[in-house]
């Protein structure tokens, strides 16, 4: 951190501390808040600091600092507002005594008080504003901790891979400034947001690396929550003679302290275990010790999750309705916390409670639920390994880029000094030296730019390749993995037992539009993935657009006609383009297959060509239920996946518009879309005509 340089401030100072302290109890009301009772009970201890001499120096202004940030962690969480205002009277302070690091503390102050009480476009603000000010003027620690509230907004928003980011740049500054404690915090954060998204082996060496940080570390709670980590790890791996080790570890390590929290946390685990050890009234046990810790506590999380080992338990014992009135209490805790691990199991609890009660309508209704909930989550898991493996992959190439530019350094220095030793030891001859060394110059400066050039060009490789591998992984994660691990979770569950055949039945006239969907997507992809590796060579021929879009009408007919829906081809019989037959044929099949998804029964659709010249404009217009401006907008989108249900609940994800795109780009055309909702939609695409 800058140190300060102040040598005397004179009494000023003094009178603004006091006026400081004079504002905060004022600020409170004759009814003494903590705050005020805070204030009152310390000031002597503060003013102390300044009793018998009229100048400040570096010791007691620091001493100063800490208290009042001190103070206000201790009301971020309960009275952010009142955090909020130590911030702005230290920022005042600092302001008025020319103290560069009192305003950098104020500031992160404010930001963290912000960012406690909602987390918006304003908070992200103040903590940015905070992290400029603090590196600024080199406050290294302020600007760790404002790194660590960014990554505390973007934690409360779920996304998890900007939460990764900020922690891989705070441990790396950390690193580098050699401060521990940081470094500490930044490596346990980086271990449990790769335990939140399953990456288990990866969390347990930040955990380990923590632990040996730690080592020299007097904080007790601190390390117990690493070994409570590691339970909750351990547990996950099903290792639960490994988890219990570590539990029994962490409780050892805060005998003496009080923490509720690890306390609770402990319990929910070995409840866990003993659940799934069959030691119910084990389980039971330790719930009911959670939930006693929970007491007059609003947190909702936790409360879901004793409520779901109650559930469990009772479903276990056939005690069905004490099971149900626990997952659904469960359920509105999750909900109001938004718990998706607590929606996700307080579902599938609701389904099998249900199931046994014979309830079949609101089995399926739960079922359904936790089948849509879990495709989501899987999904949202996926897309965020794929981008915390791309924040990896990225540090690395700068760390790689970073080692390279030092080798291409140090080669200059060595020669700068060789050349400048051979300059001092040869006076003789010194016109032949220099030209020898301005040709060894020019050989040097040639090779480092041929190594720069080169740099450049796998730096460009590699960022193409993690884009492509970014964007294919999230494709298939979310076209085809998703709905086959729902295909699998209601196989699992019938021969289980779970659901029955009465159900099966229920779902049965969905599975034929799934598998067709997937069959589709399934094409597309493959079709998508060849093209993006090169495989794929566009060879143009005198093509008829009319007799392949009949081509197309006949296959898809039969599903057509499932939904009512009219198919009418009014393209020219002597609507002839010079185009690839296979690509165009896709982009025609696609877009009627899309239309009839989301058109409703007794529709139509027609497909027709209007004459543009040295161009055919053809359109595939559907009377469905249309798109709002914003799907319309991000609909041909390279960079955005989305996943879209038809007005049967026919799947759609946008690959098959992405693979159309691509082949209308491959023939030199163009494609977009017109729709407004409740009105339809009008797909376009431009293909050349066949020039006499």
């Amino acid at each position: 951190m800058k140190q300060l340089n102040i040598s005397r401030v004179k009494i000023p100072f003094t009178i603004s501390i006091m006026v400081l302290f004079l504002w905060l109890i004022g600020k409170s009301d004759s009814s003494a808040s903590p705050l005020s009772e805070v204030v009152v009970s310390d000031l002597n201890l503060l003013t102390h600091f300044y009793e018998d001499t009229t100048d400040c120096n570096d010791r007691n202004t620091n001493e100063c600092i800490d208290y009042l940030s001190e103070k206000a962690s201790e009301l971020f969480r309960k009275k952010p507002d009142e955090a909020y205002s130590i911030g702005e009277q230290l920022v005042l302070l600092g302001e008025t005594n020319n103290l560069e690091i009192c305003i950098a503390k104020g500031k992160e102050v404010m930001a963290r008080a912000s960012m406690n009480k909602t987390v918006n476009v304003s908070s992200f603000r103040m903590a940015k504003e905070a992290l400029d000010y603090a590196l600024k003027i080199k406050a290294d620690t302020v600007y760790l901790d404002c790194i660590n509230i960014l990554g505390l907004g973007h934690f409360r928003k779920k996304e998890y891979h900007k939460v990764f980011q900020y922690n891989q740049m705070g441990l790396e500054f950390a690193k580098k400034a050699n401060i521990k404690d940081r470094r500490l915090r930044f490596t346990t954060n980086a271990g449990v947001i790769l335990l939140k998204v399953g990456e288990y082996d990866k969390a347990l060496k930040y955990f380990d690396e923590a632990l040996n940080l730690s080592t020299t570390n007097k904080e007790s709670i601190q390390l117990a929550k690493l070994h409570m980590n590691k339970a909750d790890l351990f547990y996950y791996q099903k290792k639960y003679d490994l988890a219990e080790r570590e539990i029994s570890t962490s409780l050892q390590v805060l005998d003496g302290f009080e923490n509720q929290l690890i306390e609770t946390e402990a319990n929910l685990i070995r409840g866990k275990i003993s659940f799934e050890k069959g030691d119910l009234l084990g389980a039971k046990n330790y719930y009911d010790k959670a939930d006693k810790l929970l007491v007059n506590w609003q947190d909702y999380k936790r409360l879901a999750q004793v409520n779901l080992g109650f559930s469990g338990i009772a479903l276990k014992s056939s005690k069905l309705k004490e099971a149900e009135k626990y997952a659904l209490i469960a359920s509105k805790y999750s909900n109001t916390s938004n718990y998706n691990n607590g929606k996700l199991e307080s579902s599938k609890l609701l389904h099998q409670i249900n199931s046994h009660l014979k309830n079949y309508e609101r089995a399926s209704k739960y079922l359904l639920t936790h089948t849509h909930l879990l495709d989501s989550l899987e999904v949202a898991e996926n897309q965020t390994k794929v981008r915390i493996k791309l924040v990896e992959m990225n540090l690395k190439q700068k760390q790689d880029q970073a080692k390279a530019e030092e080798r291409i350094n140090k080669r200059r220095q060595n020669f700068i000094l060789y050349a400048t030793v051979f300059l001092l030891l040869i006076l003789v001859g010194i016109t032949l030296i220099i030209m020898q060394n301005e040709r060894k110059q020019r050989v040097l400066n040639r090779s480092l730019y041929v190594s720069k050039m080169e740099l450049e060009k796998q730096s460009l490789i590699l960022s193409q390749s993690n884009d492509d591998k970014s964007k294919l992984f999230s494709i298939i994660s979310h076209d085809l993995k998703g709905p086959m691990n729902s295909f699998k979770e209601l196989v699992k569950m019938y021969n289980r037992g779970v659901i029955s055949k009465q159900e099966i039945d229920m779902f049965a006239p969905q599975f034929e539009n799934k598998i067709d969907g997937i069959l589709l997507t399934l094409n597309n992809l493959l079709t998508w993935g060849k093209n993006q590796m090169g495989g794929i060579k566009t060879e143009p021929v005198n093509i008829n657009l009319h007799d392949l879009a009949a081509t197309n009408i006949s296959l898809l007919s039969e599903i057509a006609q499932k939904k009512s829906i009219e198919l009418v081809n009014q393209l020219s019989v002597k609507s002839n383009a010079w185009a690839d037959r296979d690509q165009i044929d896709i982009v025609i099949r696609n877009l009627l297959s899309n239309a009839i998804k989301f058109t409703k029964e007794n529709g139509v659709i027609t497909i027709y060509a209007s004459n543009m010249n040295d161009k055919w404009q053809v359109c595939v217009q559907d009377s469905g239920i249309g798109m709002n401006e914003e799907t319309v907008a991000r609909i041909f989108n390279d960079d955005s996946s989305f996943t879209t249900y038809g007005t049967k609940g026919e799947k759609g994800t946008g690959l098959g518009l992405m693979v159309c795109k691509e082949m209308v780009l491959n023939n030199k055309g163009d494609i977009w879309v017109d729709s407004k909702v409740g009105s339809g939609s009008n797909f376009y695409f431009t293909v050349p005509k066949l020039i006499p």
